[in-house]
């Protein structure tokens, strides 16, 4: 069976919903596309630098992009995907 993560949205957090909601069907998309493993600081042995970089890159933005402007302020400095989520 075959998944398009691509149909699947999650409304952005604005700071006033249910922030658990949110922040588990965030986990699920990412889990949808074997991108949760950035959310840990550290990178799993069996990656390359190059490809940890780059999947934190991609985690971090799908983070930033599924919030309100309002909360995009409050994270805009944070760079790492763990920094973003916590």
């Amino acid at each position: 069976m075959t998944i398009n993560p691509a149909k699947f949205k999650v409304a952005r957090f604005d700071g006033t919903g249910n922030f658990g909601l949110w922040q588990r069907r965030v986990k699920d998309l990412l889990a949808q596309q074997s991108l949760q493993k950035a959310l840990r600081e550290t990178k799993p042995t069996y990656m390359d630098d190059t490809d940890w970089a780059e999947m934190k890159e991609k985690v971090a933005g799908l983070i930033r992009l599924s919030v309100s402007d309002e909360v995009m302020h409050l994270i805009l400095d944070l760079t790492t995907p763990k920094e973003v989520w916590d």
